[in-house]
C-alpha cells in the first residue's frame, strides 16, 4: 500500500516546508547580541534568501494542495465508476432474467395453442373455448408494452415497470426520443441514466405508506436538447439529501451522483426538487 506522502506526491516539498522553521530560528538567534553583530554584514543577503525561500514555500504549498485535491477527486470518480459498473452488472442480470421470462411466456402460449388445436381436431369445443379464454387472459396480463424505438431503453422501461407494479406502484411512461438518440447516447449511458433514475423513484415510492404510489416519466426533445422529466411519490418525512434511505448503503446511494456525472459529461443540467409528497427530477442533456 502506498504511503500518504507517495500517494499525494508531497515528498519533494518536505525540505521546503522547513523554511518557516529555519526563518523562525534565524530571527530568534538574532536576539542574541553577539550573533546579531556577527551576522549584521550579511543581513541583506539573508533577507533576500529567506524571502526567496518563502516564495518557493508558498508555491510548493499551493501545488501540494492542488495535487491532494486532484487525488481526492480521482478517488471519488473511481468510487462512482465502481458503483456504475456494479449497477450495470445488476442491470445485465435483470435483462437476462426478463428475457428468460419472455421466452417462458412464449412457450406457455405455444403449448396452449397446441392443446387448443388438439381440442379443435377432437371436436371438444367446450375445452377449446376454455383454453382460448385462458390464453386471452394470459396475453392481456403478461403482454410486453412498447414504449419507444430503442430496444435497450424499451427493455429497461419494461423491467422497471414490472418491478414497480410488483410493489403496487402505478407507472406512466411517455417516451419521445431524438432522431439520432442511439448515436448520441451509448448503451452504458442509457442504462446508467434510466436505471438509476427509475431505481431512485421506486426506492422513494416504497417508503410511502398509502396506496397513492406513482411514477410518471416523460421524455421529449427540443433543438439539440434531450429533456427528461419525472415525478414520483415520496414520504414527506424523508428529506432529499442526495443520499439513499436504504440500509444497504454499499449497493445504493450513488444513483443521484452517477446521474449528475453523466449529465455533466453530456454538457447538460440537472434539477432535483423535493415538494414533500412528490419529488421532481428534470434533466436537460445535449444530444
Amino acid at each position: 500500500m502506498e504511503s500518504f506522502s507517495k500517494k499525494y506526491k508531497i515528498t519533494p516539498f518536505m525540505l521546503i516546508f522547513m523554511t518557516p522553521l529555519v526563518s523562525i530560528l534565524y530571527n530568534v538567534l538574532k536576539l542574541v547580541p553577539e550573533i546579531k553583530k556577527m551576522t549584521a554584514p550579511y543581513a541583506p543577503v539573508f533577507s533576500l534568501l529567506f524571502n526567496l525561500l518563502w516564495v518557493i514555500f508558498t508555491i510548493s504549498l499551493i501545488k501540494m494542495m492542488i495535487q491532494v485535491w486532484k487525488n481526492v477527486h480521482d478517488s471519488y470518480q473511481l468510487v462512482l465508476a465502481q458503483k456504475a459498473r456494479d449497477m450495470l452488472l445488476v442491470q445485465e442480470k435483470e435483462v437476462e432474467q426478463f428475457q428468460k421470462n419472455i421466452v417462458k411466456r412464449q412457450e406457455e402460449v405455444y403449448k396452449t395453442l397446441e392443446k387448443a388445436l388438439t381440442d379443435s381436431r377432437a371436436g371438444d369445443y367446450a375445452t377449446l373455448e376454455k383454453r382460448v379464454s385462458q390464453l386471452t387472459e394470459h396475453l392481456q396480463t403478461n403482454h410486453s408494452e412498447t414504449f419507444c424505438s430503442n430496444s435497450l431503453l424499451n427493455t429497461i422501461l419494461q423491467i422497471k415497470k414490472e418491478k414497480a407494479e410488483q410493489a403496487r406502484i402505478r407507472c406512466s411512461f411517455h417516451i419521445i426520443l431524438p432522431p439520432k438518440f442511439s448515436q448520441a447516447f451509448s448503451d452504458v449511458t442509457i442504462t446508467s441514466l434510466f436505471t438509476n433514475l427509475l431505481d431512485n423513484a421506486i426506492e422513494a415510492c416504497e417508503s410511502v405508506n398509502n396506496e397513492n404510489k406513482f411514477i410518471e416519466l416523460n421524455t421529449n426533445y427540443q433543438a439539440n436538447m434531450f429533456l427528461i422529466k419525472m415525478k414520483n411519490s415520496k414520504n414527506p418525512e424523508n428529506i432529499f439529501t442526495h443520499k439513499t434511505t436504504k440500509k444497504n448503503k454499499k449497493a445504493h446511494g450513488h444513483g443521484i451522483s452517477i446521474i449528475d456525472d453523466i449529465v455533466k459529461q453530456q454538457e447538460g443540467i440537472c434539477s432535483w426538487e423535493d415538494k414533500g409528497e412528490v419529488f421532481y427530477s428534470i434533466l436537460c442533456i445535449n444530444s
